[in-house]
């Protein structure tokens, strides 16, 4: 029967041989520090969501101190959202957005260099990070994809929209029809096939409209006037 503080299939020699025999496993050891360092690298990253693996958040909450992605316009309105695409999570400890106004600021937020989106991917499967889990759980599908606007053709109330989808870095066209708000050149949106969401200029809220995927000649034809 062990002792205190033997193992159950204790032979004893300090139940390893007296020392000449480590009893931990010297590959689950490294694996365990492998693990321990990725996410470490996530943490300094500011990795949590979907946004963040491929987008750098651009300032942190005056609250707390977590990485956010601050939003704001020239009558002083701003938000801070914990991450980017629908349904644009705003950060619980501040909320302040305020006035309505027509000028917008384009937001200093940086994607992140592919080869960065690549260390990232890989320290994610490492640390059996999964940065869609969180969003699924909550809202029961996956999250939209995120796009940049590279170029916009509005015709009438039509915007015809080639943007870069930001974790493939391939290009998506895909058009919407709204009577006042579209994106600008440079800003982020999310796309699900069915559906465009972004950020209001004028109130710093989420906006969102049906949408459809277009073909690249449509777009051309869209830029070229509409001519064939």
């Amino acid at each position: 029967m062990p002792g205190h503080n033997h193992y159950l299939d204790c032979n004893c020699g300090w139940c390893v041989n007296y020392g000449r025999r480590p009893r931990v496993n010297p590959y689950a050891v490294d694996n365990a520090m492998v693990e321990r360092d990725a996410r470490l690298f996530l943490e300094r990253k500011s990795v949590r969501s979907v946004s963040t693996c491929f987008v750098v958040p651009n300032a942190h909450c005056p609250v707390c101190g977590t990485a956010v992605y601050f939003y704001a316009n020239l009558i002083g309105s701003r938000v801070y959202f914990d991450g980017l695409g629908w349904p644009w999570p705003k950060h619980p400890c501040t909320d302040n957005a305020s006035g309505n106004g027509t000028y917008y600021v384009a937001p200093l937020i940086v994607c992140r260099e592919r080869s960065q989106v690549t260390e990232i991917m890989v320290a994610a499967r490492t640390a059996g990070f999964d940065p869609n889990a969180g969003f699924t759980k909550r809202y029961g599908h996956s999250p939209f994809e995120l796009l940049i606007v590279v170029e916009l053709r509005r015709i009438g109330f039509k915007n015809v929209i080639n943007a870069k989808l930001r974790s493939l870095d391939l290009p998506v066209f895909f058009t919407f029809t709204s009577a006042k708000f579209s994106p600008a050149i440079g800003d982020y949106v999310s796309f699900n096939g069915q559906e465009v969401s972004f950020i209001n200029p004028e109130t710093l809220t989420p906006q969102s409209y049906k949408a459809m995927k277009v073909t690249p000649n449509d777009f051309a034809s869209a830029a070229s006037g509409g001519s064939k």
